[in-house]
């Protein structure tokens, strides 16, 4: 399967090319299991006892990494070596597998859009994770950043998220202020974005450019300006904090600022699914903040327009990037 993220990634696959990449990664996932105990097993003595598949084992891993490889241009010269696909193939796998588990997702194979970078790479999805995640890149990027904490780093963020998430499900209820409504007495309810259900669910992440602030005061400005309260069909705006609740009859839409530690990891990881060559995709991975934007299921999607005109309002604020988690593309760039 090595050869399928090694030497496959830049073609394009006709009908045929993949209904036989499909059935390799089959293939590759009945062999897991064995794959990784082999992997195991061909590590030197002293790693082999302390890769027993456990979150603190991920520094050990990257540990054995960072040793074989001295720089990421060093790794990509040799991919094409057997024994290093090999290596990188249980790697991943190894790798895959924790964050498989840690998120309840699945393993998945992309080849239908030749501009993915999970393009024919077995990538995860589904579960808590929002956008793909290739456990390949993430090897390839250790050796970049060098910092022998990354994989566990971003397996901690994965676990803090499933906790945000699960509190979410229980309704964390806030005591905002307001925006442009009379009273500030409503209860604000913050959910984290439904990544479970996209059925006519809307979920948009729009990543901040450094080069512009965004901040909360100054989206909170732009929603009054946007829906001052004399307009027709204006929501009731509720805001405490980096926090925002956009109540119609029978609609609500959510927005939270994020600029929590994992989100540079993933705008980074975001950033790869844009062409290698796109001129933004170095300034959408330096991303540092986002607004999180969900709300309500809209079955009719009678309240669609509500949604763009909120997504369009972040938008004026600057250089804002545009990201729909479903999808996994960027909707304005």
């Amino acid at each position: 399967m090595q050869q399928v993220f090694a030497t496959e990634l830049e073609n394009k696959l006709d009908k045929i090319d993949k209904l036989i990449a499909q059935k390799k990664f089959q293939e590759w996932l009945k062999q897991m299991n064995n794959a990784v105990s082999e992997f195991i097993a061909s590590a030197p003595p002293e790693i082999r006892t302390k890769l027993d598949q456990s979150d603190g084992s991920l520094d050990v891993l990257e540990a054995w990494v960072l040793s074989k490889f001295t720089s990421l241009e060093q790794l990509r010269s040799m991919m094409d070596k057997g024994d290093t696909a090999h290596f990188l193939d249980g790697a991943s796998r190894y790798l895959g597998e924790i964050f498989r588990q840690a998120s309840s997702s699945s393993w998945v194979l992309e080849l239908d859009d030749p501009k993915s970078a999970a393009y024919n790479v077995p990538s995860l999805l589904g579960g808590t994770l929002s956008v793909q995640s290739c456990p390949f890149y993430k090897i390839t990027a250790s050796t970049s950043r060098r910092t022998g904490k990354y994989f566990s780093t971003v397996l901690r963020n994965v676990r803090e998220d499933n906790l945000i998430k699960t509190k979410s499900a229980k309704s964390i209820v806030l005591n905002p202020t307001t925006v442009n409504t009379k009273s500030g007495n409503d209860k604000l309810h913050i959910p984290f974005i439904r990544e479970s259900d996209s059925s006519k669910t809307y979920a948009t992440m729009l990543l901040i450019d450094s080069s512009v602030k965004a901040s909360a005061e100054e989206l909170a400005a732009a929603l009054k300006k946007e829906f001052p309260a004399t307009k027709k069909n204006s929501p009731k705006i509720l805001h405490r904090g980096s926090e925002f609740k956009l109540s119609w009859p029978e609609f609500t839409l959510f927005i939270s600022r994020n600029n929590a530690e994992h989100v540079l990891q993933e705008s980074a990881e975001m950033a790869e699914m844009l062409p290698s060559g796109h001129p933004l995709r170095g300034r959408v991975a330096a991303c540092e903040a986002r607004y999180d934007l969900s709300a309500d299921k809209d079955k009719n999607m009678d309240h669609f327009n509500f949604y763009i005109f909120v997504v369009e309002a972040i938008e004026k604020l600057g250089s804002i990037y545009t990201f729909d988690p479903y999808a996994a593309k960027f909707m304005n760039i």
